[in-house]
């Protein structure tokens, strides 16, 4: 039997990712934090933490805070069920990592509902949509969006669906720069907006529209889709962003589609443990449905 003092101990510093802030939480010193922290991993033979700033779980770690997860999700639905006045006091949390074009469009529908519906406070994790796998995998989070399949023992990657990404830019831009269309001496001259250094959609744009791997060119980097958005309107540079995005400046014309006849369709999967509380199948099931109607079947 696990001793419950040692997990909560684990499960906080897990989730701080520092043993001086878990400390805190617990009202304890950090010395009685690190001993507990060493007494459970006597007792599981393993080494749980990489020390670091900030601290991270190794691969027997994240084993057991999936597990403590999981156990601190039941014993709050178990909580509410035996004393539903407490639904409104003790919200369950969750961590969940999702891309930042998702977290800018469709994902503003689904996530209201994670709290009405199912009394979820969420702590959003947004990353670049080929890295939220990383910090699934790393325990970091207990469900991500990716554009990448999970090949991990206990997770499931289930499709949601697919993000139609085209390449726009100003008219006055299109003016300056690509006065007869894209080609590749002008992309070789004309500033492209990436949302950071991994971003790849549009090098992968740039492939499928002229079958070329390399191509140099200026990089604007916009880390935010808003500040992408207005850097594109303000005719700083061209680049990707999605259709559903964009939908009312390509109506208006403050946009132009450079690649009509070549929209890119980014998969986006739902990452998530096998083993589940009935909640955590119950929010797949939600965040599933919801996709299947707000973004793309190819």
């Amino acid at each position: 039997m696990l001793d419950a003092k040692q997990l909560e101990a684990f499960y906080m510093v897990a989730s701080s990712q520092s043993f001086e802030k878990a400390a805190q939480l617990l009202y304890l010193t950090p010395s009685a934090i690190s001993q507990r922290i060493k007494a459970l991993e006597t007792s599981l033979s393993a080494v749980l933490f990489e020390r670091g700033v900030p601290i991270e779980l190794t691969d027997k770690g994240q084993q057991l805070y999936r597990y403590t997860q999981a156990l601190s999700c039941m014993e709050q639905e178990l909580l509410t069920q035996l004393k539903p006045s407490m639904v409104q006091k003790n919200h369950i949390s969750m961590t969940i990592a999702v891309n930042a074009d998702s977290f800018a469009t469709w994902w503003r529908k689904v996530h209201p509902s994670l709290f009405h519906k199912f009394g979820i406070v969420v702590e959003m994790l947004v990353d670049d949509q080929e890295h939220t796998l990383t910090l699934f995998n790393k325990g970091r989070v207990v469900g991500c969006v990716s554009a990448r399949e999970l090949n991990k023992d206990g997770a499931i990657s289930q499709l949601l669906g697919y993000m139609s990404y085209t390449c726009v830019a100003s008219h006055d831009f299109v003016k300056t720069y690509f006065p007869n269309g894209l080609n590749i001496k002008t992309i070789s001259d004309a500033p492209a907006i990436l949302c950071s250094r991994k971003d790849s959609r549009h090098d992968e744009m740039l492939f499928q529209v002229f079958n070329v791997k390399q191509f140099e060119y200026s990089k604007i980097f916009m880390p935010s889709p808003e500040s992408f958005l207005d850097a594109l309107v303000q005719s700083c540079g061209y680049g990707m962003m999605p259709v559903m995005q964009i939908e009312n400046e390509l109506r208006t014309g403050k946009l132009i589609d450079l690649t009509p006849n070549h929209h890119y369709q980014m998969p986006l999967y739902w990452c998530f443990w096998h083993n589940q509380s009935n909640l955590y199948s119950r929010i797949t099931n939600y965040i599933v449905e919801q996709a299947k109607q707000l973004l793309t079947r190819n």
